[in-house]
């Protein structure tokens, strides 16, 4: 993926919900997909949350910080954590400063470190700036790894079910041993999640370690629990159409779901990547579009695996769109049409 340079006014309007529509769809998109665009929009809350806390916040960007940032709960126990490290910081700094008070000495060893007890402003400064400093972020250190704990033991937990449900599935395969497509569909959904599953608890692992090198160099605070919000994922199996059969398979999707994942089942693998297009029947617009893809085995079929909002579709007519990358470049392939029913 190229790298995208995130301007901090651009990030801190999206955070204030003042945005236009189309970019604050795509601004959703990336916090999930682009993991650099999720570390720049943290930096950027952060930054906004200290202005809200220091009084430096101009007036319109304050009613919409009121009005719309503490709108989520997460984001108000955030501000209050950073209003109560402000407390305590403040604190430390007129203990250090009166610490630091000059006093008269006699001649001899305490004499000659006499520039510590002498009144230099800069010095006395400078040595508290540097404390607050390691009191901040050693407990902003605690608080990423105890959220990184938390988060590690659900997805381990997730992943170990999951893994128990597939083989089980499985072996009810085997023992049957004739074609059951519910229980294929099902099979390949859970193979689905787990592997989404998998790749973020590798991915919370490597941020986790991260954390752990860093706190050695930081003075440990209380960690402080902060709740996570998980997204709902609906599941579905698009197969090759049959040939003679002109039904249009169907996708019951909630109101409340977030995203879709998809299994794009093959007739064959002839390619070494491929990409995915969700295209709008009535309209012929391409509303969503992957980027390099490798198949994955799973089930009777090799498979491309993909995920988009499910804010992208409402009920109407949608095909996904299958083109192979070879060396004479993008070969349209496969064309899988369905149908979006929402309950």
């Amino acid at each position: 993926m190229t790298k995208v340079n995130y301007q901090n006014k651009t990030l801190i309007a999206y955070l204030l919900g003042t945005l236009p529509a189309a970019e604050t769809e795509h601004f959703d998109e990336l916090s999930f997909t682009d993991d650099e665009f999720a570390e720049a929009l943290r930096a950027a809350e952060k930054d906004l949350i200290d202005a809200f806390v220091q009084g430096e916040l101009p007036s319109d960007e304050l009613e919409k910080f009121n009005s719309f940032f503490l709108v989520s709960s997460l984001r108000r126990e955030k501000v209050e954590f950073a209003k109560a490290f402000q407390i305590y910081a403040g604190k430390n700094i007129k203990e250090i400063s009166a610490a630091s008070k000059p006093h008269r000495t006699r001649g001899g060893l305490f004499a000659a470190l006499k520039i510590f007890a002498a009144p230099h402003p800069f010095l006395q400064w400078g040595f508290a700036a540097a404390i607050l400093a390691l009191i901040f972020f050693g407990g902003r250190q605690w608080l990423e790894n105890d959220r990184l704990r938390e988060q590690s033991n659900d997805l381990e937990a997730k992943r170990e079910a999951l893994s128990a449900r597939e083989q089980e599935l499985q072996i009810q395969l085997d023992n049957e041993r004739t074609t059951n497509s519910e229980t294929e569909k099902e099979l390949a959904a859970v193979h689905v999640e787990r592997e989404l599953l998998e790749q973020k608890l590798k991915e919370e692992k490597t941020q986790k370690e991260e954390m752990i090198a860093a706190q050695k160099q930081t003075v440990e605070q209380p960690p402080v629990p902060i709740a996570t919000v998980k997204p709902r994922i609906a599941f579905f199996v698009l197969t090759p159409a049959l040939r003679g059969n002109s039904q249009i398979q169907s996708l019951l999707v909630s109101r409340q779901t977030d995203f879709l994942a998809l299994r794009v089942e093959l007739e064959a693998d002839s390619y070494p990547a491929y990409r995915v297009a969700l295209v709008d029947q009535t309209t012929n617009r391409t509303l969503w579009q992957s980027g390099k893809l490798k198949t994955k085995k799973g089930g009777a079929n090799n498979a491309l695996n993909v995920r988009f909002p499910a804010k992208l579709v409402k009920p109407q007519i949608y095909s996904v769109e299958v083109s192979g990358i070879g060396a004479g470049g993008l070969e349209n392939i496969s064309s899988y049409p369905f149908k979006v029913v929402q309950k």
